[in-house]
C-alpha cells in the first residue's frame, strides 16, 4: 500500500509527517511534486484506489470513496 500526496504545494514534508503520526499510518506515503504519477495513471480524481497486480498489472481503479468490501474483494481476485 502506497498513498501518494498530489499536492505539494500543501503537502510539504512537515505536513505529511504529522499526518503520518497523528494518524499511525504504517504504509509509505510519498509525494507526486512534478504530477508525473498523476498523468501515468491518468487520475482525475481524489480519492483514487488503483492496485497494482505482483506482475506490475494495473488490475481495477476506484475513483472516489471505495468500502472496504469492494476493495477485500478486488484484492482477493487477484490472490
Amino acid at each position: 500500500l502506497i498513498s501518494v500526496s498530489t499536492d505539494p504545494t500543501f503537502d510539504t514534508l512537515d505536513v505529511l509527517r504529522n499526518h503520518v503520526e497523528n494518524k499511525e499510518i504504517t504504509w509509505v506515503m510519498t509525494r507526486d511534486t512534478t504530477l508525473d504519477m498523476t498523468s501515468y495513471f491518468q487520475i482525475t480524481d481524489l480519492s483514487t484506489i488503483i492496485i497494482i497486480s505482483p506482475d506490475g498489472e494495473i488490475m481495477n481503479t476506484f475513483k472516489g470513496v471505495t468500502d472496504i468490501e469492494t476493495l477485500t474483494n478486488a484484492i482477493e481476485n487477484i490472490l
